[in-house]
């Protein structure tokens, strides 16, 4: 990691901490929206197509073509994000998620899948 995103990560909690809970969802569901951008590469056929970084999420039914974070609740101090266009199973891709929120200083977040 690079020292300037490290610095940006560690900012987080308090840019959280300044903002009201309906900015805080929208910016929640970008930065995942932008996190599921990185695991794509342009494709001259297709435009776009999963790249080795999705690798990871091989085994699991995800429609690649439309995989999209379509909304963030907040439900007390949890936030509850919705991801469409892949398997509820897909726990591997789930926790991945759930991983980087926790990284960025999302605590609480729980993920839930849907096609």
């Amino acid at each position: 990691m690079t020292d300037k995103l490290r610095q940006q990560v560690e900012m987080v909690p308090l840019l959280l901490g300044q903002l009201d809970d309906e900015r805080r969802c929208q910016l929640l569901r970008r930065e995942l929206n932008r996190l599921i951008e990185s695991l794509y590469d342009p494709n001259t056929e297709v435009g776009w197509r999963p790249s080795r970084r999705a690798d990871p999420f091989s085994g699991e039914a995800i429609n690649w073509g439309d995989l999209t974070v379509i909304d963030v609740e907040l439900h007390g101090a949890r936030f509850i994000v919705y991801i469409e266009e892949l398997d509820p199973n897909s726990h591997t891709f789930g926790s991945w998620i759930e991983g980087w929120a926790r990284a960025w200083g999302w605590d609480d977040v729980m993920v839930v899948m849907e096609w």
